[in-house]
């Protein structure tokens, strides 16, 4: 796959302080996401329009830049290791961005059938066909993976289709040795604070209002045999890349994890 006009410089010191700072570490590590969610952040050079995104993923993943420095699991030896070659071929879909409150999860403290006195109801565990490596053992993780009758109507499809509904839903279903919260906070502070992390947000001229202007990718990249390297095993719901594109600074966040059975301490 040739690249396309956009070079990738990486931000080596800049970090994402969702995943830095203590308090939302200890529960990362909780959730058996420390050092398996990661961030990346880098610049580019010409401008960013939404008729661009193909040629803007294809450049990124063909990034001399990016290739050595993002990463993916080699479930061969269960490591992470560096990209290393351009991607051949990428698919991508668009993610729809624009909730700009925490009151968008409201409805789940209001909803008795999953949060009872700030608690999460309990519910008989079952595994999930569907998704390797998961059970579920309460009813916010039935809700998140639309497997839970009582509430299935209480997100409709495009509002579960936010990222910032997408977040969630990671940090809810966890890693390979995830310890479950019996409350619902843990899960939204660490939401709002990844979310306003990764997210740009401007305010109307001459209003209050605020709005999102950043781009939301989520990606897959595939070596020249076709096989997927980025991410690896991309048909498991917990191994994903988003990249999430800032066109005024010109920067790219990328947000990414596999679901593997490493544990980090």
């Amino acid at each position: 796959m040739p690249s396309g006009k956009f070079k990738f410089t990486a931000v080596g010191r800049k970090t994402c302080d969702a995943l830095e700072n203590k308090h939302n570490q200890e529960l990362l590590m909780k959730w058996s996401l420390k050092g398996h969610m990661k961030v990346n952040y880098f610049n580019f050079n010409e401008p960013f329009h939404i008729y661009d995104m193909q040629d803007f993923v294809d450049s990124f993943f063909a990034s001399p830049s990016v290739i050595s420095v993002i990463q993916a699991v080699d479930y061969n030896t269960n490591s992470w290791v560096n990209l290393g070659i351009p991607a051949s071929k990428t698919q991508f879909e668009s993610v729809p961005c624009n909730v700009t409150s925490m009151d968008f999860f409201k409805r789940l403290e209001e909803n008795n059938k999953l949060v009872l006195s700030g608690r999460l109801i309990p519910c008989l565990e079952e595994t999930v066909d569907d998704f390797e490596g998961f059970y579920i053992s309460n009813t916010l993780q039935a809700m998140v993976l639309d497997k839970h009758d009582a509430s299935k109507d209480l997100y409709k499809q495009s509002e579960r289709n936010q990222f910032i509904f997408q977040l969630f839903k990671h940090l809810v279903l966890g890693g390979k040795w995830c310890q479950y919260e019996d409350t619902l906070s843990p899960y939204l502070e660490v939401t709002k604070s990844l979310y306003k992390d990764l997210v740009s947000v401007e305010r109307y001229e001459k209003e209050k209002n605020f709005f999102i202007r950043s781009v939301v990718l989520k990606c897959k990249a595939y070596g020249e045999n076709g096989e997927p390297i980025c991410p690896t095993k991309p048909d498991h719901i917990q191994n994903f890349i988003y990249l999430i594109i800032d066109p005024f600074k010109r920067q790219v966040a990328v947000l990414y994890n596999q679901f593997c059975e490493m544990f980090v301490c």
